[in-house]
């Protein structure tokens, strides 16, 4: 079974070396076909030339390329003596004397014979067909059979035949016909005849056969060697390394002489078989690979004199086939030191082989190839030594090995920008080994070593750029190359997740492996790759505090959290300052490269992301004194705050307010102890000094950004819901209502303090004053909803919402105006549509004068001042008038007044009730009191040219009429019907009086809606 496969494989790589020169031969007839089509062209053009000459005055003569197309006749007529035809001064012979004349000459100038006689009647000039003139320019056919009989048989014929002797040679030794000396000397004679009689053939020209009897005169050497030395032992080592040099320099010579690929081909496909067909199961990998060695050496020096680096991949092929073939025929645990010997020798081969050709100006891609795949196909055999148990306990060698592995890639990465791709691959496959170890083999024991391994990697790909960026400023590696540091936090975070307790060890190699990632982004101008290496950082540190235990962890927690937001914060500043590489200088540009002026947000991600890690901190280990951790956020708020007052990141302000109040919401929702509430009241208490008093510490520089005011404005209700449930926790809410007025005192102050200092051509300081009044009456409103109850909140926003409008005259902002009206509508709604505003309280005995009147009555008063300030300032809310709005408002508002007050006059018990039959007094003051209203509307409606009111007050006319007729005069005698009817009379005819004397067609019409 071994010898078909040989002989399968040996016909194989026969087929590919015939089809090759097959397709070398085909190349070199295509360009003598391409020439033959020249000449045939240009001779085709002197004949057409010749046509047109001799004659002129026919029709269809051929006309040259660019000329209209005429098909050429079948024939042309060339005289005699023709060939003298002087194309260049433009004369012929005379075909009787033979002297020169002028193509345009009617008769020889010398004997007076036509020159131009019709063609029909020259019989004396041959006729000669145009295919006829090129049949001789034909184009030469390929000889197959030639081929095949000279050049493919006596290739097949040299390889069989050293098939034929290697067959013989194996037979002859498991049967012991002949003994080891005399077979090692008959096939060493045999090699030499063999090339002897080629060269002795080349003299006789027989150059295929030449080149067979020395292609396997080398290989029978080959094998000769390697069996005497490694089977027989009847040579050393020694002297067989010479022989093989001796044979690897005979094998050079003669294809350098005979200027023959087929020699070099056939000595290579010899050589590498030579292993596998004499092996006799016997492990001896340092004869094996030196022999390898020196074939590859032997290969590689052919490829570079002579231009074939193809033989340069071929080797490689062969080269790791023999590789694999050792690995899995042989290789165990003990023999590692062997297999990476091995595999790094002829990766750095090849490498070497690259840099020759490169320094001789001898590039070739299959020279290039071999040198990036060869290490990266050793990579393979790294993985593969991690799937024993005893090897993966030792990330010293196997480590090492993957990381040499990398470095020679890197070293061509750094050649060439053709090896970028391979580049990338390495890493990808690398970070892959490296993940593979870490999750079956990392333990705390062996924590130093990867550790130090990925700080290795780290820095290696960090590196890269840099040194690529000040050899080849234009150039540029791939955007995923700069992520690979980034990778090494992620095989962090395994023992991060793994082990209970991580050795502090683990911190000064995140530092440091977050810091070489940074600095290569720094110089390359990769902000992004800073911000995924902060957010991993900080991923790290919230696995390792989720994993702490207790309290006791605090301090170590708190230092080491503080080092690293420092670090990152100075990093982002440092990035900011520094000069950028000009990105326009890279050949290709990033979708994630952002800015160099923005770059700076890495300082305000390093202070806001921390503020998670603060969140599982309180979660995790139970803080009960917050004092450590709110320490803590005062760092971050004034790092973050600072950042707004030098570099206008405006919003980071806000984040920061956000953040500490989440903070905040979390520790007390978890562990506020109303029994000791003073620390948390003093912290809540600072955080809202600090955002209050910051833009006005720095008021020249926050002149004109409205942010950091509107954090100032609104963090005081989002602190006084934190210090009101503290205080109604510990002290109870009998004088609740002081804490909303020490709030809007603050907020009055602040107030007065812009009017005061805030010059008034400012461009932001209505924004400012309406902030800030809007928070203080917001303040001020506060104190009846919670000091009291019930309707006193409705009432309370009322007054604020009229408040704010009020405001408006003096502050036009827009705002100020959205806000008071949306108060004014939900103090409408609380009491219009809510059915639970009857149950506030039970019945007084005190009728009319109750606390509906003054409920209901300042909230309709709120809405018709509140249309009145709004209608002289414009009362436009996104297109909208508001006027008309709150005034249909407050006068529905003051219809439900006059009915409830109605239904409460004629209540009894506890709770109103609202009937509009059984009762006639009840129903006719319904009636009646509805008619008194909608004269009223009428009369302002009037009064003010609203047609909107006095619509409405028809209506309720309407409305009222029908129920007085059909409800309540439906019982009453006919004398109660007549009175009704006068009644009836009397209020339309003033209705109508009214409307002749106030709304005639002579008044002129209403000029507006009010």
């Amino acid at each position: 079974m071994p010898l078909i496969i040989i002989i399968v494989i040996g016909v194989i790589i026969w087929l590919i070396i015939t089809i090759s020169t097959s397709s070398t031969n085909a190349r070199e007839a295509l360009t003598k076909i391409e020439l033959l089509e020249k000449n045939i062209k240009e001779l085709r053009s002197t004949v057409i030339l010749l046509w047109n000459k001799l004659n002129p005055q026919d029709v269809n003569k051929p006309f040259m390329d660019g000329e209209e197309k005429v098909a050429i006749p079948d024939y042309i007529a060339i005289p005699e003596g023709s060939i003298g035809l002087n194309t260049e001064t433009e004369s012929i012979p005379c075909l009787k004397c033979g002297s020169m004349n002028s193509v345009d000459a009617l008769h020889c100038m010398n004997c007076g014979t036509p020159t131009n006689t019709p063609l029909e009647e020259k019989e004396d000039i041959p006729i000669i067909h145009p295919e006829t003139a090129v049949q001789s320019l034909s184009i030469p056919k390929i000889d197959w059979e030639k081929f095949m009989g000279i050049k493919l048989f006596a290739w097949l014929g040299g390889f069989a035949f050293f098939l034929g002797i290697s067959f013989f040679v194996k037979y002859s030794i498991e049967h012991n016909l002949i003994s080891p000396l005399v077979r090692v000397m008959i096939s060493f004679i045999f090699g030499i005849c063999c090339i002897v009689s080629g060269l002795l053939l080349r003299k006789k020209g027989y150059s295929v056969t030449v080149q067979a009897l020395c292609a396997s005169g080398v290989a029978v050497l080959y094998a000769d060697i390697f069996a005497a030395c490694t089977y027989y032992h009847f040579i050393s080592s020694g002297v067989s390394f010479l022989l093989m040099i001796l044979v690897t320099i005979t094998s050079f010579l003669l294809a350098v002489r005979l200027d023959s690929q087929y020699v070099a081909i056939l000595g290579m496909i010899g050589g590498f078989l030579t292993p596998p067909l004499l092996s006799t199961g016997i492990d001896r990998p340092l004869g094996l690979f030196t022999y390898i060695t020196i074939l590859d050496v032997g290969l590689i020096a052919v490829a570079l004199q002579k231009r074939w680096g193809f033989l340069v991949s071929m080797a490689a092929v062969g080269t790791l086939i023999i590789e694999t073939g050792w690995v899995v025929k042989f290789f165990n645990s003990y023999k590692v030191n062997t297999g990476i010997t091995v595999f790094l020798l002829f990766s750095a081969l090849f490498i070497i082989a690259f840099k020759i050709s490169e320094k001789i100006r001898r590039e070739d891609k299959w020279i290039n190839l071999p040198a990036s795949f060869v290490p990266l196909l050793s990579m393979v055999f790294a993985m593969y030594l991690l799937s024993f148990q005893e090897l993966g306990t030792r990330p010293g060698l196997v480590l090492s090995f993957l990381f040499l592995l990398q470095l020679g890639i890197s070293y061509l990465a750094v050649c060439r920008d053709d090896f970028r791709p391979t580049h990338l691959y390495a890493s990808i496959f690398s970070f892959i080994i490296l993940l593979v170890w870490t999750n079956r083999y990392l333990t705390l024991t062996l924590l130093p070593w990867g550790l130090a391994f990925y700080l290795i990697f780290a820095v290696l790909h960090s590196l890269l750029p840099i040194v690529l960026q000040k050899i080849r400023p234009t150039t540029s590696m791939p955007k995923w190359c700069y992520l690979f540091p980034s990778l090494m936090l992620i095989l962090v975070m395994f023992p991060l997740i793994k082990e209970p307790v991580t050795s502090i060890i683990i911190w000064p190699f995140v530092f440091l492996i977050s810091a070489v990632a940074v600095m290569s982004a720094m110089i390359m101008a990769i902000a992004w790759v800073s911000g995924i290496v902060l957010i991993l950082t900080m991923v790290a540190l919230g696995i390792w505090t989720s994993k702490l235990q207790d309290i006791s962890n605090i301090s170590e927690w708190l230092v080491l959290v503080t080092f690293f937001i420092l670090a990152f914060f100075a990093w982002g500043l440092y990035i900011a300052r520094k000069k950028p590489i000009k990105q326009e200088e890279k050949e290709n540009k990033s979708l994630w490269e952002i800015k160099p002026e923005q770059i700076a947000q890495l300082s305000s991600l390093s202070a806001i992301l921390p503020f998670v890690l603060v969140s599982i901190a309180i979660t995790h280990l139970k803080i009960y004194n917050p004092s450590p951790i709110f320490g803590l956020v005062v760092l971050l708020i004034i790092l973050l705050l600072g950042l707004v007052r030098y570099r206008d990141t405006e919003s980071v302000g806000v984040i920061a307010m956000l953040c500490t109040v989440m903070v905040q919401y979390i520790w007390h929702t978890l562990y506020f102890n109303p029994q000791n509430p003073t620390v948390a009241l003093i912290w809540y208490f600072t955080f809202y000094c600090i955002f209050t008093a910051f833009p006005f510490i720095f008021m020249r520089q926050m002149s004109d950004r409205i942010i950091p005011w509107a954090v100032s404005a609104f963090v005081g209700p989002l602190q006084f819901y934190l210090i009101h449930k503290v205080i109604t926790l510990s002290m109870g809410t009998e004088y609740i209502g002081i804490l909303p007025a020490i709030f809007a005192v603050l907020s009055l102050l602040c107030l007065f303090y812009i009017i005061k200092y805030t010059p008034l051509e400012n461009p932001i300081r209505m924004s400012q004053l309406a902030l800030f009044a809007g928070v203080s009456l917001f303040f001020i409103t506060l104190i009846f909803p919670l000091q009291f109850e019930k309707q006193w909140i409705t009432i309370g926003w009322a007054l604020e919402g009229i408040a704010l409008l009020w405001l408006l005259r003096r502050i036009p902002h827009q705002g100020l105006k959205i806000w008071g009206v949306g108060l004014l509508i939900i103090a409408f709604v609380r009491l219009a549509l809510n059915k639970s505003v009857f149950l506030y309280h039970p019945r007084e005995i005190l009728q009319i004068f109750n606390w509906y009147l003054y409920a209901y009555g300042i909230v309709t008063l709120c809405l018709f001042v509140g249309a009145r300030f709004i209608y002289k300032l414009g009362d436009q809310i996104m297109e909208y008038k508001m006027t008309p709005v709150l005034n249909s408002l407050g006068t529905i508002l003051a219809f439900l007044l006059l009915n409830i007050e109605i239904a409460d006059y004629f209540s009894t018990g506890s709770t109103i009730t609202f009937q509009f039959s059984g009762d006639l007094a009840r129903d006719m003051t319904y009636s009646l009191g509805w008619t008194i209203f909608a004269l009223v509307m009428l009369i302002i409606g009037i009064n003010k040219k609203n047609q909107a009111a006095r619509i409405g007050s028809l209506g309720l006319f309407s409305v009222t009429i029908i129920k007085v007729f059909l409800h309540d005069l439906w019982r009453l005698g006919q004398l109660y019907r007549v009175g009704s009817i006068i009644g009836l009379a009397i209020t339309l005819t003033l209705v109508s009086f009214l409307y002749q004397r106030y709304l005639s067609p002579k008044v002129k019409e209403d000029s507006k809606n009010v």
